[in-house]
């Protein structure tokens, strides 16, 4: 095995940003060599039992050999020729990760369980909103619509006793006490197909937006609840406040937390919310328009919820934590999901249309694969399922048995 604080160096390289071409390409053979996968693996356990002596290393195994794999430098030619090497674990499965062969059948999942009937709180509807479709958006109270893309870091805004300051791809709001009005002013957030975005909240919550996402939030939290609306998929990182609860409303359901982890995923031509729980506990209240009564229930750390669109009950069941927003890496991860699921999520991604020649009843996709610059690479990898067969048309994919 090769000298292990050589190696500890190019994964801290790696983690910073600041690794050279030719010390990835070491790390990439090292990890791309069979015969140290088990090695490696051990070590890199090893390490993460000294994270609180030593805080350099702060991805843990599965993450970060998925960061490695799914770098830009790993190309398609590279791909192909460690095809029959290359090992992603998780959870004590080795799971290939190139091109087609990233994919599975996933068979055996826990079956969804009904949560309990309880009082749900009527549905609050937003007024529909115009965004251009391809650009970030903030629009703030006074009906002002920002081009966040077009902007330099700095201060971009001010409303509401609240100052907005941009810095890369990540915008924060420091509120100021005691301005008359600050609850009324709401600010809202668009991000179009193909982008995400990082949002600090008033209260100092992060959020991360997904492709295809609004959030709808105040300038400050003044009031007795910090509510948020939220369309689309986001994962939230909430900052524990027990005297003033969290709340994300959506379509479908309303969710509370004191202080946690979680995805939501929201998306109105999905039919459904799904959350995600990954520390914490949250509370999950069905809302459907025109009823007073539907199920509601707690969730913890490792499960997942399910509220769909014509019924009241919400169903949940066991999900493996590191699975959850995978999105944020850079990674699609595909839960057992039929096919049309699958190319939703493409869809959103690389802003393309999809059709369908032939039925996809039945066959659903498991497994991870990196979210590639180019579809052709993406769909190739989809297809090597045996699932499907495609066509580009322009800016439509044709899907085929």
């Amino acid at each position: 095995m090769e000298d292990k604080e050589h190696i500890r160096q190019l994964l801290s390289a790696f983690e910073a940003g600041k690794i050279t071409r030719a010390e990835f390409d070491e790390l990439h053979r090292y990890l791309t060599d069979h015969r140290n996968e088990q090695a490696f693996s051990s070590w890199i356990d090893s390490r993460l039992g000294q994270i609180e002596e030593d805080h350099e290393m702060r991805t843990n195994r599965p993450d970060l050999f998925k960061a490695i794999v799914a770098d830009p430098r790993f190309t398609k030619e590279r791909a192909l020729r460690h095809h029959q090497r290359l090992r992603y674990w998780l959870g004590g499965v080795a799971a290939i990760l190139c091109l087609g062969v990233g994919l599975w059948w996933m068979q055996g999942k826990e079956p969804l369980q009904t949560g309990s009937q309880g009082n749900r709180h009527a549905e609050q509807s937003t007024p529909a909103v115009s965004f251009p479709a391809d650009k970030p958006i903030l629009r703030l109270a006074d009906g002002t619509a920002i081009d966040l893309a077009a902007l330099q870091d700095g201060v971009v805004a001010s409303e509401g006793g609240a100052s907005v300051i941009l810095d890369g791809k990540e915008l924060a709001y420091h509120p100021q006490s005691g301005v008359p009005g600050a609850e009324n002013a709401n600010h809202s957030i668009h991000i179009p197909k193909g982008m995400q975005y990082q949002l600090t909240l008033p209260d100092g919550s992060r959020v991360w937006l997904n492709a295809a996402s609004s959030i709808t939030f105040p300038v400050q939290f003044s009031g007795s609840k910090r509510v948020v609306k939220l369309s689309g998929e986001a994962f939230f990182d909430v900052k524990h406040d027990a005297a003033k609860p969290f709340i994300v409303e959506t379509p479908l359901q309303l969710l509370e937390v004191l202080g946690t982890t979680f995805n939501v995923s929201a998306y109105a031509d999905d039919g459904y919310v799904k959350t995600s729980l990954v520390s914490g506990s949250v509370r999950v209240d069905r809302s459907m328009p025109g009823n007073t009564t539907g199920s509601s229930l707690v969730l913890n750390p490792g499960e997942e919820s399910l509220a769909k669109e014509g019924s009241q009950v919400i169903k949940q069941r066991k999900v493996d934590t590191r699975h959850i927003a995978t999105w944020r890496t850079g990674v699609f991860t595909f839960h057992n999901e039929p096919v049309e699921e699958v190319m939703r999520k493409v869809a959103r991604w690389y802003d393309i249309e999809v059709a369908y020649r032939d039925g996809m009843a039945g066959k659903r996709i498991g497994g991870s694969v990196p979210r590639f610059d180019n579809i052709e690479r993406l769909m190739k990898a989809l297809q090597g399922t045996g699932l499907l067969h495609y066509n580009m048309e322009g800016g439509k994919v044709l899907i085929t048995k």
